[in-house]
């Protein structure tokens, strides 16, 4: 029988194939737990348990979790890390990780990011907390402060609100609402964008009807149109819009 595991570190990455030269697809978060499906030498093919996405980690960052039933799970909102104590270990929790009632106590060191509960609606939160991640350098299969991508950004921000979509930006944009133009667009839907051949590439969390929040180069604010998205800096459009959903 295959084990189950729990990520026990900050961030633990998920790469393409077995070999640590591979690209890194994803990452696991702190407290996220997965299932070992194949185990290869010093390999672990793998399923995140929170997204269903699979890649391989390392069998050296692998931690045995071994507690069938758990308490339902409290999302991190700690911004921009917590420090966490875990048994006798200090981990730097970041917002998106997962604590579950399992081997022992839990311990808090950090700011909170305080989410107003009375705002109504729930989408200004999302955006207030979006706002949070910003200069966060870009970084392919990332998920923390340290290094995000478009969809790993999306993912996180909705993850904090209980909110769970898929991993990748094509597979989100299969969820939700259909929103047929841009002046139909309301707070914290999430836009689309398209290459020549018309696959989604990329995904942000809209603003309101002219702004979006993304993660491209850098967690920025730019100009959203009914073309894409405009950067002021560029002095040109660099994403092609291709559609438009709403989760809420």
């Amino acid at each position: 029988m295959l084990k189950k595991g729990i990520c026990h570190l900050s961030v633990i990455p998920v790469r393409s194939n077995a070999g640590s030269k591979h690209e890194m697809v994803t990452q696991l978060l702190f407290g996220e737990t997965y299932k070992v499906l194949e185990i290869v030498e010093d390999w672990l093919y793998i399923e995140n348990d929170s997204d269903s996405y699979k890649g391989w980690i390392s069998s050296n960052q692998f931690c045995l979790f071994n507690d069938i039933s758990i308490a339902p799970n409290l999302i991190l909102t700690y911004f921009p890390y917590t420090e966490l104590k875990f048994k006798e270990n200090s981990v730097l929790a970041v917002p998106g990780s997962q604590i579950t009632e399992i081997d022992g106590n839990f311990s808090f060191n950090g700011n909170r990011c305080e989410l107003n509960p009375n705002l109504v609606p729930i989408q200004q939160n999302i955006i207030d907390f979006a706002k949070l991640f910003m200069n966060t350098p870009y970084l392919w299969g990332g998920k923390s402060f340290m290094g995000i991508d478009c969809s790993g950004f999306t993912s996180v921000v909705f993850a904090c609100f209980g909110i769970r979509i898929p991993r990748d930006a094509s597979e989100q944009a299969l969820i939700g609402k259909d929103i047929a133009f841009v002046n139909e667009i309301q707070p914290a839907d999430l836009v689309f964008f398209a290459n020549n051949e018309g696959k989604i590439t990329h995904v942000g969390i809209a603003i309101n009807q002219d702004l979006i929040i993304h993660a491209s180069g850098s967690v920025r604010i730019d100009h959203l149109d009914s073309f894409g998205i405009f950067n002021h800096s560029m002095g040109k459009h660099t994403h092609s819009l291709k559609c438009i959903k709403r989760l809420l």
